[in-house]
């Protein structure tokens, strides 16, 4: 019997690129254990700060999107728990990590994960590819995105 690690994925969208300045505005989650996806999440945040037109262009979030949206601390125990036992999985990681960390830190509580950062496992790998993005690695690997 093979044991495989337990992976929680994740990709967020914040209110800018800086980590103090600003806050999460969407997180999506997958839970991955014995290599079988047991549970996705994904939610809107409602931050402490308006959105700026320059996100709203990238994201198409708004701050009229986000009025009923809960705020991170009440998502924060249902995030956490996703991420219990589990590798914290991104692309371009350390961003991620650092505005989750940081939301938690604000509510006077930690979060501690191993990481695994597929931007960096993509440059370990074929470190020829002139671009890293997602798109452009699931082009050069032939990985077809399927929704259900």
């Amino acid at each position: 019997m093979t044991l495989l690690q337990n992976f929680t994925v994740i990709d967020l969208e914040t209110t800018g690129p800086i980590t103090e300045q600003n806050h999460v505005i969407d997180i999506g989650i997958v839970r991955v254990e014995n290599g079988k996806i047991v549970k996705t999440y994904e939610s809107l945040v409602r931050p402490p700060i308006s959105v700026p037109s320059s996100i709203t262009r990238l994201t198409g979030i708004q701050d009229e999107d986000l009025v009923s949206a809960p705020t991170f601390k009440e998502v924060a125990d249902e995030v956490e728990e996703l991420f219990k036992d589990a590798i914290f999985t991104a692309h371009n990681a350390p961003f991620d990590y650092g505005f989750l960390t940081l939301e938690f830190i604000r509510l006077g509580r930690r979060f501690t994960k191993p990481l695994l950062c597929t931007k960096n496992l993509a440059h370990k790998v074929q470190p020829e590819l002139p671009n890293l993005g997602l798109d452009s690695l699931m082009e050069h690997f032939q990985i077809s995105l399927s929704i259900h």
